[in-house]
């Protein structure tokens, strides 16, 4: 680089030389390599060859180093005890840390799964709907005292509609697709479904009936221990005492899922879904049907 310098009105040419590189590029044999260590950014970079080798006495002019600072070609090290024992206790404890995490996830995957399904069946209602006038299936006859039986299940009426059997089990429901003992057919197996119907829609209701759609609960999950197994529906114009061990209340941690009548799923905890027990509270109960079903 050359600059221009004034010095007793005479100019004068100073040529400002270039500072000499850290190292220089040489070309030595691959097969002659071994790594070294030495300060600072080199290690990563640097080669040198053996003691011993002719290119040694040039390397180590450009880049000195003591012998302590050589590792020799071929030496591998390796963990001590100390170092291998924190290792695994760090291992240890972040295991601890996210198994966890990942059994939450896993559960909050089964209960996204399990709403889909239920958005299914909403779906099934909807169709089913749209065929006749409104009206959801008519599973019973006869008053609310006595029932006749029904000739079939409530899912089985949205089968033509594009339903599918396969969406009636929630994942994490431990009985789920299983079979039981058939009360209603001695010496038959029966397989049991999530979810579990809500029996105020089972007698000739129609859907413009139901005030406050999005706070009506038409389908929820299905309990797990006793007559729970084998019923498919819950006369929810009953006592609560009838009926409430129908249902799971936790199925998923404190909450379990429930479609509404404007084919919404929910995530609610029970005291959610009854409030202060009122006729108006009561998510379950359907006031508006005409004519009502009263209270028992």
């Amino acid at each position: 680089m050359m600059k221009m310098t004034a010095c007793r009105g005479k100019a004068t040419i100073t040529k400002k030389l270039s500072p000499k590189p850290f190292f220089r590029a040489a070309t030595l044999p691959l097969n002659s390599m071994a790594s070294f260590q030495t300060d600072a950014w080199q290690r990563r970079f640097l080669v040198a060859p053996r003691k011993g080798h002719p290119a040694f006495k040039i390397v180590s002019k450009w880049f000195p180093y003591s012998e302590s600072q050589q590792v020799e070609y071929g030496k591998a090290t390796g963990f001590t005890l100390v170092e291998l024992l924190i290792v695994m206790a760090i291992i240890a404890l972040l295991v601890s840390i996210l198994l966890p995490s990942f059994g939450r996830a896993k559960e909050l995957a089964r209960e996204v799964k399990c709403s889909v399904h239920m958005k299914y069946v909403g779906v099934g209602f909807l169709s089913y709907a749209g065929e006749y006038d409104d009206y959801f299936p008519v599973v019973h006859g006869d008053d609310y005292n006595n029932p006749e039986p029904p000739s079939q299940e409530w899912w089985e009426y949205l089968l033509p509609c594009g339903f599918s059997r396969e969406n009636m089990v929630c994942p994490s429901d431990p009985y789920g697709d299983k079979e039981v003992d058939d009360p209603d057919k001695p010496g038959e197996k029966k397989e049991i479904d999530s979810y579990i119907f809500n029996g105020m829609f089972a007698f000739s209701k129609r859907l413009d009936q139901v005030d406050w759609p999005s706070e009506k609960i038409i389908v929820s999950e299905r309990g797990d221990k006793g007559s729970a197994l084998v019923h498919q529906g819950y006369p929810a114009w009953k006592a609560r005492t009838v009926w409430e061990g129908l249902i799971k209340k936790d199925r998923h941690g404190e909450t379990s899922n429930y479609l509404m009548c404007d084919w919404s799923v929910r995530a609610m905890r029970w005291d959610q879904t009854i409030g202060d027990g009122s006729d108006e509270q009561d998510m379950h109960y359907i006031k508006s049907f005409d004519p009502p079903i009263p209270r028992q």
